[in-house]
């Protein structure tokens, strides 16, 4: 290619433009289902992410004199911002928690402060402006709510949910689609059935932060646990059916969280 040789116009069907996006969450409190229903995210204004970049929690320094420095506990994260038309926010949250809103008699508020553990998988789904092309989207798994003081304002007021992550990002391609499947372990049963079989993925510890070769994560949670443990062995992918070499604890939440194929228009 020379430094004179010209580009074609761009592809109409690789401009994304963010009126025709979609944004849902998957959450993480609902109800155990295969797969666990997304829930629409209206009124967003806008979705800023920072860097994913590693995070030191301490450094030790060895005995020896002139050692240098260990890290130790490193992890990687990174954090955002949603901006949401301030009409939307009580339901956007409550929908996360499995609350209701409006509020009902047992549950009178809407929390602005949250457990430091995740609540979603947040997605944008970037699509043409039939809404009926799927051009690609961007997955932000296992995002973690910020406490947030919502201000007022008196004109159109927007107002801006934080959240951090220590699950790395990643975009799938049109006619790919993210999937949550949830159940409940009842301490015996080894094989789950999925509800789609999922695509391959990256070879497992080709990017930071990534363990299999078809699965974002599976992950278990017992009473005590926060939001779960990710599990990276002794367990295998045969076409749609997740196997346990070991079956996980009764009452236990097993979360699966993969990609798969919609066969919808691109």
């Amino acid at each position: 290619m020379s430094i004179t040789e010209q580009l074609p116009a761009p592809n109409p069907g690789e401009q994304v433009n963010g009126r025709y996006t979609l944004i849902r969450c998957h959450s993480l409190y609902a109800p155990a289902a295969a797969p666990v229903s997304p829930l629409n995210v209206p009124g967003v204004a806008r979705i800023e992410v920072g860097p994913y970049t590693p995070a030191l929690t301490r450094r030790v320094f060895p005995g020896s004199q002139g050692a240098e420095p260990v890290t130790v506990g490193q992890y990687y994260s990174y954090s955002g911002t949603l901006y949401l038309q301030a009409g939307y926010a009580g339901a956007f949250i409550c929908g996360l928690y499995n609350l209701a809103w409006p509020p009902q008699t047992d549950n009178a508020i809407a929390p602005l402060c949250f457990p430091d553990e995740p609540v979603a998988i947040l997605e944008a789904v970037c699509r043409r402006a039939d809404m009926q092309g799927h051009i690609y989207s961007k997955i932000y798994p296992d995002i973690i709510l910020k406490n947030c003081i919502f201000g007022s304002m008196p004109e159109d007021e927007t107002v801006a949910i934080p959240f951090y992550s220590r699950c790395a990002p990643f975009l799938i391609s049109a006619g790919m689609e993210m999937v949550l499947d949830r159940f409940i372990a009842d301490g015996e049963t080894t094989e789950y059935e999925l509800s789609a079989a999922p695509l391959a993925m990256p070879e497992a510890g080709a990017w930071t932060g990534w363990d299999y070769d078809n699965l974002v994560y599976v992950k278990i949670r017992t009473e005590g646990s926060g939001s779960g443990v990710r599990i990276l062995q002794g367990i295998e992918v045969i076409d749609d059916r997740l196997v346990f070499d070991e079956p996980p604890p009764a009452n236990a939440e097993v979360s699966v969280l993969y990609v798969r194929a919609t066969g919808e228009p691109e």
